[in-house]
């Protein structure tokens, strides 16, 4: 039998630090085996203004939810919201390598580098496509 996968979500808010520590069966079940929550401090409107303060308190809630789960992460997923943080679409067009074949994983990736071929301010930069 193998091993469950343990996966950790962290949301970072202004009002408190929220974790979770899951396991994930191979029958694709989740598990909540650690969940822990600390008062938010250094991050004021979704933006963080103080980050030792910031870092003090996601500490916390991680440190709460690995006693709970009996397990040390080494990797989580990130929430973190506020005005900072902006959803753009964009648009692409390119010539298929094959027009009379299926469209293969090479094109996707030109489609998906032509889209973020878009003008950001030296201030911003993207995360996610």
């Amino acid at each position: 039998m193998a091993k469950d996968k343990v996966i950790c979500g962290i949301d970072v808010g202004s009002s408190k630090i929220a974790t979770v520590i899951a396991t994930v069966g191979e029958d694709e079940r989740i598990n909540l085996i650690g969940v822990a929550a600390a008062n938010s401090r250094g991050v004021k409107k979704g933006q963080v203004v103080d980050i030792e303060e910031a870092v003090t308190a996601i500490t916390e809630s991680i440190e709460g939810a690995e006693r709970m789960a009996g397990y040390s992460i080494s990797s989580a997923y990130i929430s973190m919201g506020g005005p900072q943080i902006e959803s753009v679409n964009s648009h692409a067009v390119v010539a298929v390598a094959q027009p009379e074949g299926e469209i293969k994983e090479s094109d996707i990736l030109r489609v998906n580098d032509a889209a973020k071929a878009i003008a950001l301010p030296s201030s911003r930069e993207i995360l996610q496509v």
